[in-house]
């Protein structure tokens, strides 16, 4: 019985060793952080309060808007 104990800890660090072996190694932390999505910068419709990306919004007299209906619908 205690040899079929010992082997099964045998069998075990082996395949500890092999699966640590071929698993492949992870990029180090700031590389996996600099391969993601940048940040964007995000503004709220005037009218409705929606936050959105700035490059998305529609320009007004009074203020950034999610649409140009909302723009219409504040300026008028």
């Amino acid at each position: 019985m205690k040899y079929l104990v010992v082997l099964l800890i045998a069998l075990v660090v082996l395949w500890r060793i092999r699966s640590k072996a071929q698993a492949p190694e992870a990029p180090p932390i700031q590389e996996r952080a600099e391969a993601g999505p940048k940040a964007v910068e995000m503004h709220a419709c005037t009218h409705c309060g929606l936050h959105m990306p700035f490059s998305d919004m529609v320009t007004g007299t009074r203020g950034r808007y999610c649409s140009a209906g909302h723009r219409a619908m504040a300026e008028h």
